[in-house]
């Protein structure tokens, strides 16, 4: 199948550093539009982070900024600010992600560069977002995490909150980022004018909240840490088998009473304890016991395999190996090698009739770009 690249033609100018910024410039490429990073003389901060991939690049740096260019402008000065005015015709979409309140200090921010730029489509990420005591406040994914009450959430009852180690709060911010700029270009193509996007880290977590404040408003209650197991319904968590744990998550009275006969327990569908969701989430301590007892008789694969047959949803809890060497990895074909042999890189979770996005271009040399 011919690779579709739906946004072909759009040039995009990325003005920041860091994760939010580049992931959501790094979406909007692999989508087809021409990605250009601004970065200062000495690079972007992610080219040090990590295990070094070569001269002035690092893992951090390869993993969201595939697919671009890069330009160096030193925008402490006047020269550079004059260059990045000289840039900015040829631009459809701005992302940037400075420290708060800086791009207005330089004259750089939506409101300027779209009074000269009325198509201009500009995305500003925060952190704090732009309204409230806070707005001007520098903010990192886990800081945003701590904020918006997620670590509170996260960890087990006994110990302290922990972090969520992948960077979901800057990647949900790309991503809504993202989508931002294609509803606005998709407005552009009606009205002829852009549009300024605002978007933050502590939105964005706010956001991947929706169900724990729900809850709270609803009963008053402040979630608690809970480790694996999860809310609302149960079976909900990890159980532990012959060799490690299995992750469950069962919905159903009917669901349930199908479970409880594969591990041989078939009396507690009828047992009151156990008989309906409300009353299983009530008893969750103990049905988890008695679940680890009927499971450690079988190992992860093996109950997976049973589970399938009868649609009991469960997953084994495995590391970035595992997961790394089994087939349905394997067979989604996220992992791609760009044809020069460099260091391969996950690609775009969407596929366009059927067809993912290319690898076509490795994360840029500082300066790159060529007009």
């Amino acid at each position: 199948m011919t690779e579709l690249n739906p946004l072909a033609g759009i040039q995009v100018l990325e003005i920041g550093s860091s994760v939010s910024g580049p992931s959501a410039t790094e979406i909007l490429a692999m989508m087809g539009a021409r990605s250009i990073k601004l970065e200062a003389p000495a690079g972007d901060p992610t080219r040090t982070w990590g295990p070094s991939t070569g001269e002035r690049r690092a893992i951090c740096f390869e993993a969201f900024n595939r697919e671009k260019e890069s330009i160096v402008i030193d925008l402490k000065t006047a020269e550079g600010v004059e260059q990045l005015w000289d840039l900015m015709p040829q631009i459809d979409v701005v992302v940037q992600n400075l420290r708060p309140g800086l791009a207005q200090k330089m004259g750089i921010d939506a409101t300027s560069m779209r009074d000269r730029f009325p198509r201009l489509v500009y995305c500003t990420i925060g952190a704090y977002g732009d309204e409230g005591p806070m707005k001007y406040c520098s903010g990192y994914d886990p800081l945003a995490q701590a904020f918006a009450g997620i670590m509170s959430m996260t960890g087990e009852p006994d110990r302290p909150p922990v972090r969520v180690p992948v960077p979901i709060i800057d990647l949900g911010t790309g991503m809504w980022s993202a989508l931002g700029v294609l509803g606005a270009l998709h407005a552009r193509n009606r009205t002829g004018v852009g549009a300024a996007i605002s978007t933050s880290l502590l939105e964005t977590a706010l956001a991947w909240e929706k169900l724990a404040i729900a809850e709270f408003l609803k009963t008053g209650e402040t979630p608690q840490r809970t480790g694996a197991s999860g809310p609302v319904i149960s079976p909900n968590g990890a159980y532990t088998t012959s060799d490690g744990d299995l992750m469950m998550a069962i919905g159903t009275d009917v669901m349930f009473a199908t479970f409880s006969r594969l591990v041989g327990a078939p009396q507690w569908a009828e047992e009151p304890r156990y008989s309906t969701n409300h009353q299983r989430v009530v008893h969750a301590d103990q049905l988890a016991q008695d679940i680890n007892d009927k499971l450690l008789v079988k190992t992860r694969a093996q109950w997976a395999e049973i589970f399938e047959q009868y649609s009991i949803p469960s997953a084994s809890i495995q590391n970035i190996q595992e997961i790394h060497d089994h087939p349905q990895f394997k067979a989604l074909g996220m992992l791609q090698q760009h044809p020069d042999g460099s260091i391969p890189l996950l690609g775009l979770p969407i596929r366009f009739d059927g067809v993912r996005p290319s690898y076509k271009k490795t994360p840029p040399d500082l300066g790159d770009y060529q007009p």
